[in-house]
C-alpha cells in the first residue's frame, strides 16, 4: 500500500521534514527506530476506554502467544511520554497563559481608568443633563457611546497587530492557522466583554451623579 499523510511535525520545534514509512519487515535488524531510542525493536500504541494501564495485561498475553520469550519494556501512557518529551511546551504554555492573564487585567484596569477619568471629566455635564430631565437610558448612551469607541479602538489596533505578528508565531502552531478566524473571533469577544465589565462601574457611577453637587463641583 502506497500513500501520502498529512504533514506531521517531527521536532519539539514543530519543523517538518521528509520522511517515509516503510514497513518493519524491510528494516535490518540493527536498525535505529529514530524518536524511540530503540535499535530492532517495535513501538505499539494502544487506545482503548478508561484506564490505559488496564491493557497491560491483554497486551502482554498477545505479545506472549507470537513469541514468549519476547517481554514489554517501557510501558507508559501518552499522557506521560508527552509529559516526559515535551515538558519545555508546558512551561511555554504555562508562561503564556500568565503573560494573558497579565495582559486582560491590564486592558481591565486601563479601560476602567479612562472610563472613570471620563466620567469625572463630565461630572457636571452628567449633573445638567439629569436636572434637565434625562432619563436613565439617556445617561448610559451618553457614556456608553465613548465606551463604545474605545473598544472598537482597541479592537482594530489588536487585531492589526496580532495579524502583523502572525509571521512571527506561524513555526510555533500546528493544527492551526496564523490567522484562524475562530480563535480571532473568540479573543475579540473576550476583550469586548472585559471592556464592557470595566465600563460597567464608571457607567453606575455616572447614574448616581446627585444634580446638586454636580452643579457645585465647579
Amino acid at each position: 500500500m502506497i500513500g501520502i499523510t498529512r504533514d506531521i511535525p517531527l521536532t519539539l520545534e514543530g519543523e517538518y521534514r521528509p520522511a517515509i514509512y516503510t514497513s518493519y519487515l524491510q528494516q535490518p535488524s540493527m536498525h535505529p527506530a529514530t524518536g524511540a531510542n530503540t535499535v530492532g525493536q517495535m513501538v505499539f500504541m494502544l487506545r482503548g476506554s478508561g484506564d490505559p494501564m488496564s491493557l497491560l495485561p491483554a497486551a502482554r498475553q498477545v505479545v506472549s502467544d507470537v513469541d514468549p520469550d519476547r517481554p514489554l519494556a517501557s510501558v507508559a501512557t501518552m499522557e506521560q511520554r508527552l509529559r516526559f518529551v515535551l515538558p519545555q511546551r508546558g512551561y511555554l504554555v504555562f508562561a503564556i497563559m500568565a503573560f494573558a492573564l497579565t495582559a486582560t487585567l491590564l486592558a481591565a484596569i486601563g479601560i476602567y481608568g479612562v472610563m472613570a477619568y471620563s466620567v469625572t471629566q463630565r461630572t457636571r455635564e452628567i449633573g445638567i443633563r439629569i436636572a434637565l430631565g434625562a432619563a436613565a437610558r439617556e445617561v448610559i448612551a451618553l457614556v456608553g457611546r465613548r465606551t463604545i469607541l474605545i473598544v472598537a479602538l482597541g479592537l482594530a489596533t489588536g487585531l492589526a497587530g496580532a495579524l502583523a505578528a502572525t509571521q512571527f508565531l506561524q513555526s510555533q502552531l500546528w493544527g492551526v492557522t496564523p490567522t484562524d478566524p475562530a480563535t480571532f473571533a473568540l479573543v475579540s469577544l473576550l476583550f469586548a466583554f472585559v471592556a464592557l465589565v470595566a465600563a460597567a462601574f464608571p457607567l453606575r457611577r455616572a447614574l448616581s451623579v446627585n444634580p446638586t453637587i454636580a452643579l457645585r463641583c465647579e
